[in-house]
C-alpha cells in the first residue's frame, strides 16, 4: 500500500464559538468549500484549517531546486523522500512524528530510528456533517499520508485543536516535527476515526482503481458508516468522557 487516508469526526462543539457556529452552518446548509451568503459568526473553521494544514509535509527541495532558493538542508526537520514508492506522497519531505506517537512505542518511535519518519501529504477538512437534524455537527477532518504510527492521527487532531483554542502556538505542529524536539501531544478520543481509503501504485499508475459507477455507492455507504460512528458515540458515558478530555485539555 502506498497511500493510506484516515477520517476524523470532529465536534464543531469541540472549537471556539463551535456552538454558535453550528447554528449558522444549520441557517446556511452548505455542506462544501465552507462558503456562504453569511460568512461565519467566527473564525474558527480558518483556524482549524490552517493548524491542519500546518502540519503537512512541504514538497521536497532536491539539490538544484535549493540552489535556486538559496536554502540549505536541516536534518532535524526533513530527510530525503522515501526510495522505492512510487506515487504522490514521493515528492514531499519526510518528517519525524515522534512526538505523535504511542508512547507505548518507547525506543521504537525514537526519531533516530527511520520507523517513525514519515509523510503527511495532506490534513484538510471535508464536509461538514449534519447528523440527525442537527443534534450533532461534525467536521470531517481527512489526513492521507504513506504510514501512520500508532495514535498519530488523534494526537494531530488534538493538537490542531488546541492550536485553535490558542492554549498552542500557531506554529506548534511544525516545530514539534522537528527530530531535535521532544514535547507531550494531546491525544483526542477514540472511537471517531476510521480508515477511509488506500491506494496502491506502481510505476504505470494505481494498481486498483474504483469503477466509476461505484462512487455513488461507496458515498452512500461511507455516509452511513459516518451516521452510525456517531449515534453509537451518543451514549452518556461516551459523551461525559469526550466533555472532560476537552476540560483537561
Amino acid at each position: 500500500c502506498s497511500q493510506r487516508t484516515y477520517t476524523y469526526l470532529l465536534p464543531i462543539s469541540w472549537l471556539p464559538g463551535g456552538e454558535e457556529l453550528a447554528k449558522w452552518w444549520l441557517t446556511t446548509q452548505r455542506q462544501s468549500n465552507f462558503t456562504a451568503e453569511n460568512p461565519p459568526p467566527q473564525p474558527t473553521l480558518q483556524l482549524i484549517k490552517n493548524a491542519l494544514k500546518s502540519a503537512e509535509c512541504p514538497v521536497y527541495q532536491n539539490r538544484r531546486m535549493r540552489k535556486r532558493a538559496n536554502t540549505r538542508v536541516d536534518p532535524n526537520v526533513m530527510s530525503r523522500p522515501k526510495p522505492g514508492r512510487p506515487g504522490a506522497v514521493s515528492p514531499k519531505e519526510r518528517r519525524p512524528w515522534h512526538n505523535y506517537s504511542a508512547p507505548s512505542l518507547a525506543g521504537a518511535a525514537s526519531p533516530n530510528h527511520g520507523v517513525c519518519w514519515k509523510v503527511l501529504e495532506r490534513a484538510r477538512l471535508g464536509l461538514i456533517l449534519n447528523h440527525r437534524d442537527g443534534e450533532e455537527v461534525v467536521l470531517v477532518v481527512e489526513l492521507r499520508g504513506d504510514e501512520f504510527a500508532q495514535e498519530q492521527v488523534r494526537r494531530i487532531v488534538g493538537t490542531a485543536v488546541a492550536v485553535a483554542h490558542g492554549w498552542l502556538p500557531d506554529d506548534f505542529l511544525s516545530t514539534s516535527t522537528r527530530s531535535d524536539t521532544c514535547v507531550e501531544t494531546p491525544l483526542a478520543p477514540a472511537g471517531r476515526m476510521y480508515l477511509s481509503n488506500l491506494r496502491f501504485q506502481g510505476r504505470g499508475g494505481d494498481v486498483i482503481q474504483w469503477p466509476k459507477e461505484a462512487e455513488a455507492k461507496r458515498a452512500e455507504w461511507t455516509n452511513s458508516l459516518q451516521h452510525q460512528i456517531l449515534d453509537r458515540l451518543a451514549e452518556g458515558s461516551v459523551a461525559a468522557a469526550e466533555t472532560c478530555w476537552l476540560k483537561e485539555l
